[in-house]
């Protein structure tokens, strides 16, 4: 009886993460931050962010424009998001 009520408490106490929600926002979240690493990067702020940046997306059209800021937010949206929705699924399978 006790493992019974063990189990049936901790089935309660961790709810299931939506793992397209979680992409979503996980996704907005990393294409912003490469969105203004990028704008500070053309005024010459963040240069160090900025390289990081241009090392990872510069083969995919990257660069430090205007362009390249809406380009490698694009990019950002989705490895933010296929990361926090494998982030969200492996979550929901270990917990249930």
């Amino acid at each position: 009886m006790k493992k019974e009520n063990e189990k049936s408490l901790y089935k309660r106490s961790y709810q299931k993460l939506n793992a397209l929600k979680f992409g979503i926002a996980g996704g907005i979240i990393t294409s912003l931050f490469i969105f203004v690493i990028t704008i500070g990067g053309i005024f010459n702020y963040c240069i160090e962010c900025t390289s990081l940046v241009s090392a990872i997306y510069d083969s995919l059209g990257y660069s430090i424009t205007l362009i390249g800021a809406f380009i490698g937010a694009t990019y950002a949206f989705i490895d933010g998001f296929v990361i926090s929705w494998l982030f969200a699924f492996i979550y929901n399978k270990l917990i249930h």
